[in-house]
């Protein structure tokens, strides 16, 4: 059945996100395919299978040969191609404008963004991988909703440029987080400097105001 497509494909992709903090959309897309073969139900695992090959530019048969195991591959490999052109659209680098606040939670001082988890600190100090909120056309209201500290740290993303360092906006695989974005090339003086004084979360003040 169906259910058996999507039940495995959801397995796979929330295992993924677990060990690694990512999803190859390429392996999801052989676990549907594998999971409808598995609730017995080929002809649901070949349902996107005419789109499939249109996009790839090949083509197969949808009559009976669709059901052999050459067809089953053929459908399974196309979908990997798609599932895996659409992983790349998604996972690559989103630009953000120079006039683009960025908001970062806490009290933003050095030792607070050294000690952040999965950020790398490299023999000259700088960092990368240094989780903050961005995006284009954002308020800090916005920004800031991701979080439960009191106090929260504001700058823009062209003042991180000028100071030497890059922001990259990479909000998908971040649920949590919907603006999520990661600083590289600055050290953690550079940081607090960029980040300090902080201003009250805005966003506390909105859900902490009697309704």
């Amino acid at each position: 059945m169906a259910v058996g497509a999507v039940v495995d494909a959801s397995i796979n992709a929330y295992t993924q996100y677990q060990d690694t903090g990512h999803i190859n959309w390429g392996e999801v897309g052989e676990h549907a395919v594998q999971g409808a073969l598995i609730a017995g139900a080929p002809f649901v695992a070949l349902a996107a299978t005419p789109v499939v090959m249109s996009e790839t530019g090949n083509s197969l048969s949808l009559a009976g040969a669709n059901t052999n195991s050459t067809g089953l591959f053929n459908a399974g490999q196309s979908l990997n191609n798609v599932s895996s052109n659409v992983a790349a659209f998604l996972n690559s680098p989103i630009s953000l404008p120079d006039s683009a606040l960025v908001c970062r939670g806490g009290t933003c001082l050095a030792s607070q963004f050294a000690g952040g988890t999965g950020v790398t600190v490299e023999a000259d100090g700088t960092m990368s991988g240094v989780s903050v909120s961005s995006a284009s056309n954002k308020t800090i209201e916005n920004l800031s909703s991701p979080y439960l500290n009191n106090q929260v740290g504001v700058t823009t993303a062209g003042q991180i440029r000028a100071a030497g360092g890059q922001i990259t906006s990479s909000p998908i695989g971040n649920p949590y987080n919907p603006y999520h974005a990661s600083i590289d090339g600055l050290t953690a003086q550079q940081l607090e400097g960029l980040f300090t004084p902080t201003i009250r979360n805005p966003y506390i003040t909105f859900i902490n105001m009697p309704r």
